[in-house]
C-alpha cells in the first residue's frame, strides 16, 4: 500500500518551462481556450521576473514531478492601506 506522496510548492525555476507549459497548457484547455506561442513564453518571463508588482508563479510537486501551478500578483486596492493578492490561474 502507497504512501502519501511527498509535496513541494515552490517559486518557478526557469528549469521549470517545459512541465508549467504542460500544466497551463492543459488548464487552458479545461477552459476551451488555446493562446499564441508568444503568450507562452511572455507569461513564463513575466512570471520569472524579479518585479514582485507583475506576475508570480509557484509550481507544486508531487514525489518530484510538477503536479499544479498558481499564478498571482499583488496590486493596491482602494479598500486597504496594503496590497491584495490576486490569483490569476
Amino acid at each position: 500500500m502507497g504512501g502519501l506522496p511527498d509535496i513541494q510548492i515552490r517559486p518557478l525555476l526557469r528549469s521549470d518551462e517545459i512541465s508549467w507549459r504542460q500544466l497551463w497548457k492543459a488548464y487552458l484547455a479545461f477552459y476551451e481556450t488555446e493562446l499564441p506561442e508568444i503568450n507562452y513564453a511572455t507569461y513564463f518571463e513575466r512570471l520569472l521576473g524579479d518585479d514582485t508588482q507583475d506576475f508570480q508563479g509557484l509550481i507544486a510537486l508531487a514525489d518530484g514531478k510538477a503536479a499544479g501551478l498558481t499564478h498571482f500578483l499583488f496590486h493596491r486596492h482602494g479598500w486597504r492601506i496594503r496590497n491584495t493578492c490576486y490569483l490569476q490561474d
